[in-house]
């Protein structure tokens, strides 16, 4: 093999490392942001390990050396046509981002490490993307009979019928659409579909995107919607830069709290606090502010960060989805209003793309987990700005894929194993406190390796991607001398620098008051339950319809134990709960502890700040490996309970989204 490449083996191996070296080095001459070095390095460090594996993949019929797989991977001829082609569409990007700018076209504003950041994203994008194409099949085919074609005209017809009918009453027509939309298009599947229940595949996604679309449009721009959702708008925008990034009035209004600048009749919070069930909010209001955002967005009000934006760094992946529609909107030139709702409607179609993949390719436990993509948090989250939906969906994609090598139902290879590694590695980019589920992988039986070497050779893969998440975490901290001043929204009294030095001189006192809130509070059957109950700024569900609130635990408990087969069956083993409940028991003490030092009193008797979707990543592999119990179901039931629990997890998320949200917004 050696001989039909250009260079000798030695050569292309040093040309690798020197060249390796040198995207380093620019990297630090032209990024003065180490968060954002280390994003790049990162980048590099992916690109290089999906190139090789995909080399070695390709060459699984004959005897090469690493050395060989390392040559292959970095010199091959299809790499060098990669190379170019990617060199021009960053070039492209770059010359659209500047175009897009609110600031006078110039030259001068092309930036070399948005270049760089653009060929570096590309290349590992790539790299991924064609590892994962080697085992499975990337493309979805969607066929529409005529049939199909007319339900999904009636359906349209029929919900603008609905909210012309019911605008002529008095009724807000966009609410009217927002509110009906969802029911006349899962009505339009099971039509479709006669075995439609067989499908939570294609449901899930379906249920996602008309409520969460109809989320959008009920609230199209605002903030104090959903949580931290000004702080996330202001990251993925600076991050939709790059370098160089460009704030209006506009932007300004929704990235900061109770804002209200000349020219604006109203924040852009729109009354929304202090929570009340008494609150309502009239269509006006909302449309006023989407006129008054748009007209305000001029570069007269133009300011500029110089350099590399802050945002960019490792933990801002979680942003990439809403930063493409906030730069696809500028790029287009659409209004500030569209462009808003664009990074909102990205965000929402990767959440249930990613969806779609973990019901594919998971081989049991699918309508479990449409319940948990289900849950009306997740799908209120997606269909706002914040980084949470990236880490649930890709959290779920990934417990499907380990479950995929557990139950042999593909081929343990270097491939298929990298690959699962890598979704759990960027799906805690943003939040590196979940990294133990990393430890998941190890419940993988010895008998599905080749040999101890393989397995020592896997687990070493898996421990230099965890150290690489775990160092994003450590970095920020220790240069910002253990968190610095900490959250100001926790109170006067929070320090990350002395809460550190608390724990450090009282190991004994903080480890008492982590474990007490872990297991009293943080774990209570109540508090999780509240993960779907509770949405953000509109309430919880339990002020409103006390009965609702029962929803989500009975239905969550009733599909946890039918869901089963003999896949899930064969999952059932003490050793798994056990190691599993000490992964997820480890979690919930970083997460405590990154608000008990970041958002919490110095030597405070209770932490605070920590809600319970932070448990939502968490669920899925729970129920697998905890809760998971032997239950058979007659076959001739097994359709009623398919059909039923996807109605019921898609009944339970409209009912909440619509006492919560649309019934308010009718004026």
């Amino acid at each position: 093999m050696s001989s039909s490449l250009d260079l000798d083996w030695l050569k292309k191996v040093k040309a690798s490392l020197i060249v390796s070296l040198l995207i380093f080095i620019v990297s630090l001459l032209f990024v003065h942001n180490f968060a954002a070095v280390f994003l790049y390095f990162f980048l590099i460090v992916i690109y290089l390990i999906c190139t090789c594996v995909r080399s070695r993949s390709l060459h699984k019929d004959t005897t090469i050396g690493i050395t060989d797989v390392i040559v292959e991977g970095c010199f091959s001829q299809e790499l060098k046509v990669d190379s170019i082609r990617i060199a021009v569409l960053s070039c492209v990007l770059e010359l659209l981002t500047v175009v897009g700018c609110k600031s006078p076209f110039s030259l001068a504003a092309i930036s070399p490490a948005r270049i760089l950041f653009f060929y570096l994203l590309g290349s590992a994008v790539l790299a991924v993307f064609r590892l994962f194409k080697i085992d499975f099949d990337l493309n979805i085919k969607l066929s529409f009979s005529k049939k199909n074609i007319v339900v999904c005209a009636a359906i349209v017809l029929c919900a603008l019928l609905a909210s012309a009918l019911f605008g002529f009453i008095g009724f807000s027509k966009t609410v009217i659409l927002a509110s009906v939309l969802p029911l006349f298009a899962c009505t339009g599947f099971i039509i479709c579909f006669h075995d439609w229940w067989n499908r939570p595949d294609l449901f899930t996604p379906l249920a996602i995107a008309v409520v969460g679309l109809g989320i959008i449009l009920v609230f199209p721009v605002t903030n104090l919607f959903s949580w931290d959702d000004q702080i996330h708008f202001h990251n993925a925008n600076s991050f939709s830069f790059v370098s160089e990034a460009e704030t209006t009035v506009s932007d300004r209004m929704l990235e900061n709290l109770f804002e209200q600048d000349a020219g604006f009749s109203n924040n852009a919070a729109l009354g929304k606090w202090p929570i009340s069930p008494d609150n309502e909010w009239g269509r006006g209001a909302v449309e006023s502010l989407c006129l008054e955002l748009n007209h305000q967005d001029t570069a007269a009000t133009l300011c500029k960060e110089t350099g590399l934006s802050t945002s960019v760094s490792f933990q801002s992946l979680g942003y990439l989805p809403s930063s493409c529609g906030i730069w696809l909107g500028r790029v287009l030139k659409l209004p500030f209003s569209f462009k808003f709702v664009l990074g909102k409607l990205f965000n929402l179609m990767f959440y249930a793309f990613i969806c779609y993949l973990a019901i594919k390719v998971a081989p049991c436990k699918k309508y479990l987990l449409s319940f948990i993509a289900l849950l009306p948090s997740n799908v209120f989250m997606a269909a706002n700005y914040s980084y949470d939906p990236w880490i649930n969906c890709l959290t779920l994609l990934g417990v499907a894929l380990l479950l995929r090598l557990i139950t042999g139902r593909t081929e343990l290879k270097c491939s298929t194993y990298v690959e699962t590694v890598l979704v759990f590695v960027f799906a805690f980019a943003p939040k590196a406190v979940y990294f133990p589920l990393l430890g998941l992988l190890f419940l993988i039986p010895s008998s599905r390796f080749a040999d101890n070497r393989q397995k020592r050779i896997f687990e070493s893969i898996l421990l230099l991607l965890g150290v690489l998440v775990v160092i994003s975490f450590l970095i920020p901290f220790i240069a910002s001398n253990g968190g610095g001043a900490g959250d100001a929204r926790g109170g006067d009294n929070v320090n990350s620098t002395q809460q550190v030095h608390f724990i450090l001189t009282n190991p004994l006192s903080a480890l008492g008051i982590l474990s007490k809130f872990v297991f009293v509070e943080f774990l209570n059957p109540g508090f999780i339950n509240s993960i779907a109950t509770n949405i953000a700024y509109l309430g919880d569900i339990a002020s409103y319809v006390p009965v609702f609130s029962y929803l989500p635990i009975i239905i969550g408990t009733a599909i946890c134990i039918l869901d089963s087969n003999d896949t899930s069956i064969s999952l059932i083993c003490r050793k798994n709960a056990i190691w599993c409940s000490l992964l997820l028991i480890l979690t919930c003490y970083l997460i405590s502890t990154a608000l008990y030092i970041s958002f919490t009193g110095v030597a405070c008797e209770r932490v605070a700040g920590v809600q319970a979707r932070y448990l939502t990543p968490l669920l899925f592999a729970a129920d697998l490996f905890i809760f998971n119990i032997s239950c058979h179901l007659e076959q001739k039931r097994c359709g009623r309970f398919e059909a039923l629990s996807l109605l019921s997890s898609a009944m339970m998320l409209y009912l909440i989204m619509f006492t919560l949200l649309f019934s308010r917004c009718f004026g």
